[in-house]
């Protein structure tokens, strides 16, 4: 004989019936603790974006403030000033009509004259060297 037809499905029901609210109670409080874990989740991660934000913030502010210091050297550096200031002095140069001054002790100045150009002497001619190689002279 069957056993399933003299199951009594009435008692079952009233079973599942009275322990319904605490199931429909219970998948509530899990769903609004999955949300709770979910939530506080991202606030963390937000926090951590926000502090990442900042740190780079902070970054870009430098590497703006570098960028505006480095065209202005480069501007200064295309300048004419920049180049008479580098030939004045890393080069050495000087203007027509300056003299240059290059310090060689802690003491006096000494002023450089530009050098006159060395007297060449005529060579001897030709027969005096073969008399001087003669006469051993």
């Amino acid at each position: 004989m069957n056993t399933l037809s003299n199951f009594d499905y009435h008692a079952l029901y009233r079973r599942i019936e009275r322990f319904f609210p605490i199931i429909i109670i219970g998948f509530l409080l899990l769903g609004l603790l999955m949300f709770i874990f979910n939530y506080s989740q991202r606030l963390n991660t937000r926090d951590t974006y926000l502090d990442n934000i900042s740190i780079l913030q902070g970054e870009i502010n430098d590497l703006e403030a570098q960028k505006a210091h480095l065209e202005s050297e480069l501007e200064y550096a295309r300048s004419d000033a920049a180049v008479e200031a580098w030939a004045g002095g890393t080069a050495r140069m000087a203007k027509p009509g300056e003299k240059l001054i290059i310090p060689i002790e802690q003491g006096e100045p000494v002023i450089i004259a530009p050098e006159a150009e060395p007297i060449v002497e005529a060579p001897a001619p030709n027969y005096e060297s073969w008399v001087d190689l003669i006469l051993n002279r």
